[in-house]
């Protein structure tokens, strides 16, 4: 048996660590029998993973990218995609999105929308930073609920694990009428850490929210 705390299986590591073994075995006792022969080696369970999740809930997602550069036409939303492709390659429907200034009304507005129109998890990147129009936070925390700091937690601690600076980054997670609202930095890096933090344990949260064991 082996057995793992991330999300992804380890059944290629026990096979080839069950391989290794059985042909250490072969090569110390082929001198006594020279009939020996190794047998069949087979997963015959895998329990966990990411294909382990892949019959759990999938959310209608939207990604809100918030950047004065971006909404103006000078810069390219590069964090938004990424985002987006991470949440449609397994199996979410993200059908809305949108770009806006930093510091918009429109944003509260926006998600009071999404969630209306059925819309579960919405993420939001950038506008978190400590500059004067970084409003983000201070304006969609204003709606929360109740919020969710575990998963903020996990989130600064990945990113704090590469990256010192990840200590100065913003980030809030809450939910709004049972639609989960994570507003993260506006960088690549935090689009690409917060994929691998979420996917898939944030599927789980929809069930527990329909009133399912955790």
């Amino acid at each position: 048996i082996v057995k793992t705390k991330e999300a992804t299986g380890v059944e290629m590591e026990a096979l080839s660590a069950v391989s290794g073994a059985a042909l250490t075995i072969y090569d110390m006792c082929k001198s006594v029998d020279k009939t020996m022969n190794i047998g069949d080696i087979q997963l015959t369970q895998k329990i966990g993973g990411k294909s382990d999740h892949a019959v759990e809930y999938r959310p209608n997602v939207g990604v809100i990218t918030l950047s004065d550069s971006i909404s103006s036409g000078e810069g390219v939303d590069k964090s938004g995609p990424i985002l987006i492709n991470g949440f449609s390659d397994v199996g979410c429907s993200v059908k809305h999105q949108k770009i806006l200034p930093d510091g918009s009304e429109e944003l509260v507005l926006t998600i009071n929308d999404w969630i209306k129109n059925g819309v579960e998890l919405i993420i939001t990147t950038g506008g978190t930073g400590l500059g004067p129009r970084d409003l983000t936070i201070e304006s969609v925390e204003k709606i929360f609920d109740s919020k969710l700091p575990g998963i903020e937690q996990a989130l600064h601690a990945y990113g704090r694990g590469k990256v010192k600076t990840a200590m100065l980054s913003r980030l809030t997670v809450g939910v709004v009428n049972r639609t989960i609202i994570i507003c993260l930095p506006g960088s690549t890096g935090a689009a690409k850490d917060a994929l691998k933090v979420l996917i898939p344990t944030i599927f789980h949260s929809f069930h527990m929210m329909q009133g399912e064991k955790h």
